[in-house]
């Protein structure tokens, strides 16, 4: 029974850390669209920097965000 109690409570420890996560890479991604969309109404000589690193960035931030979990899950269960 008491393990069973601990089993759920990593579980949850895990989902809140996978939520966190994921709102910070939300938060991160909406920044750097803003910024990107200013940047081309103001026609900003760095505009096609901000869009290339958006770009980019999109398929970064989760892709790091998901290793980092894999690799906290693989070095937690030993």
């Amino acid at each position: 029974m008491e393990e069973k109690q601990k089993t759920l409570l990593q579980q949850k420890e895990h989902s809140r850390f996978q939520r966190i996560l994921a709102w910070i890479g939300i938060g991160l991604l909406l920044a750097l669209y803003i910024v990107t969309f200013v940047a081309a109404i103001f026609s900003s000589p760095s505009t096609n920097g901000l869009f290339l690193a958006s770009l980019t960035l999109t398929f970064v931030i989760p892709a790091a965000i998901y290793i980092y979990q894999w690799i906290r899950r693989v070095l937690k269960k030993e």
